[in-house]
């Protein structure tokens, strides 16, 4: 079975992992939770869904403008240990089998709430069938594993509008069992290297003459990255480090404290021995100046849920007003 673009050629249809170019229907889907695989989503409105054995595809064609919008989501697959690998294997299995590579690949980061080590590639492709196109793919990494994303788009302005779409979709993936969740540390013990990532804003800007949201590379330059880390070792001792990416003034900040730790009580016990900290430019090591020792002091903490949110599976710590702070298994 084939599906017509709207330059009215044909596209052929795929099989296995991969996700065809287009299919369309005249109806379209209701915003309701969608179940697949281990994860359920919400198709955003507008866009057309097929299911395939291992993975779903949505589709989005503006026959006016003359542009599509094409989303696939794939099964979640066991994660490699490293976001390069996951991002490689996940790009050969997906783009480099169904499509040419017209120019080099764009690699780069992609971090989102509940997902902060997820990574993207982007590239110029091309079939027989439909030309040219942009391909972005987004390997949205979760402790344990990963879920393939896959964007194709006519072209930059259909890539820019399609982005939003990309973005809600994103955000109400969940998990459907907690079972199939990846495994997180059990127990009361905290031993192992957590991590917190925090950026400031998101990739996009408001678009008056289309009244969308649409990616920006300014934007994203202009992302203020930190990354709060804990290293627990078995013979009680502890390290944590701060690490910010200033991209507005193009430097880089890092905060290293360490000491040794005691649980009692579903508590930590910190007692720090040093302290460092330093500013440097942009992807050097800055350097460090060693500073008062902080006093010693007790944050509660548990192993598995946020005590409020689903799908915040790790090592949770409270502050001293109350709330938790969930730091994630660091890869």
């Amino acid at each position: 079975m084939t599906s017509v673009t709207p330059s009215g050629s044909a596209t052929p249809n795929a099989a296995g992992r991969l996700c065809s170019l287009l299919f369309l229907v005249t109806s379209h889907l209701p915003a309701q939770p969608q179940v697949f695989d281990a994860y359920s989503f919400s198709v955003p409105a507008g866009y057309t869904q097929r299911s395939h054995k291992d993975s779903v595809e949505l589709s989005k064609v503006d026959q006016k403008n003359r542009y599509f919008c094409q989303i696939g989501l794939y099964r979640a697959q066991p994660s490699l240990g490293t976001a390069a690998q996951d991002i490689d294997a996940e790009w050969k299995a997906v783009v480099e089998k169904q499509f040419k590579l017209v120019g080099a690949a764009n690699t780069k980061p992609f971090p989102l709430p509940g997902a902060p080590d997820s990574i993207s590639r982007f590239s110029e492709t091309e079939t027989a069938a439909t030309g040219k196109m942009l391909t972005l793919l987004i390997a949205l990494r979760y402790p344990g594993r990963y879920v393939g994303v896959l964007v194709n788009a006519s072209h930059a302005q259909a890539m820019q509008t399609c982005t939003p779409d990309v973005s809600s979709l994103i955000a109400t993936l969940k998990w459907n069992d907690p079972a199939s969740s990846p495994a997180v540390t059990s127990g009361t013990s905290p031993v192992g290297q957590w991590e917190k990532v925090i950026v400031s804003r998101p990739p996009t800007r408001y678009n008056p003459i289309t009244k969308q949201w649409e990616y920006s590379a300014v934007e994203a330059m202009m992302q203020f990255k930190q990354v709060h880390r804990f290293r627990f070792d078995t013979d009680g001792r502890y390290t944590y480090t701060l690490d910010a990416d200033d991209y507005n003034r193009s430097e880089r900040s890092q905060i290293i404290e360490k000491g040794s730790y005691t649980i009692a009580a579903g508590a930590i016990q910190f007692h720090p021995r040093t302290y460092q900290d330093g500013k440097g430019p942009k992807n050097q090591n800055p350097p460090l100046t060693t500073r008062a020792t902080p006093a010693p002091h007790v944050r509660r903490f548990s192993i598995g849920e946020h005590p409020q949110y689903k799908d915040s599976a790790g090592l949770q710590l409270q502050n001293k007003d109350g709330a938790w702070e969930t730091f994630r298994p660091a890869k």
